[in-house]
């Protein structure tokens, strides 16, 4: 995907499934730059434990002992869907050809596996509560989810290439 990407020199989306929400997968798609913007981000769904900190507060004007702090307060994100549904934003869009009620909260926070600020997107559809996440700090929420709806049917079409018309024999 950075070899695509590096070749047409264009940013891309690498969308995975939380199978490849690790560090590791952020970390390389982060490696690649060009004039200081990456080429690759990545857009996957985040596993049901994960964490991710606020940033830590401004240090006060006397300096103290140690070193400044590196995170502040964690967030279990699957738990803002109750201690922070006043805050959900409530659209109506198309998710997977239908057109349905979400509601939707973006958060910019720090991931340690990453080792840096990383997209959360938590939606809530009548499908079920999801949450996204994406190295693009700038990525618009109802675009990530068409994005992240579209990888099913690039998956369906993939399985009938290969499974139905032998194409990859």
């Amino acid at each position: 995907a950075q070899k695509a990407a590096r070749v047409l020199e264009k940013p891309a989306y690498l969308i995975l499934d939380a199978y490849f929400a690790t560090g590791p997968v952020f970390n390389a798609a982060r490696g690649e730059m060009l004039a200081s913007q990456p080429l690759l981000h990545i857009l996957t769904r985040a596993k049901r434990n994960v964490v991710a900190y606020q940033p830590p507060p401004p240090r006060r004007r006397r300096p103290f002992r140690g070193r400044p702090k590196m995170y502040g307060k964690k967030n279990h994100l699957f738990k803002l869907f109750e201690s922070a549904s006043k805050d959900f934003q409530t659209v109506s869009t198309n998710v997977y050809g239908q057109t349905t009620q979400i509601r939707y909260l973006v958060r910019d926070l720090i991931w340690k596996p990453a080792q840096g600020m990383i997209r959360f997107i938590l939606i809530e559809s009548p499908r079920g509560r999801i949450v996204l996440m994406t190295s693009d700090l700038l990525l618009e929420p109802l675009i990530a989810l068409e994005l992240y709806c579209r990888r099913a049917t690039i998956e369906t079409m993939f399985n009938i290439l290969k499974n139905v018309l032998g194409g990859l024999a």
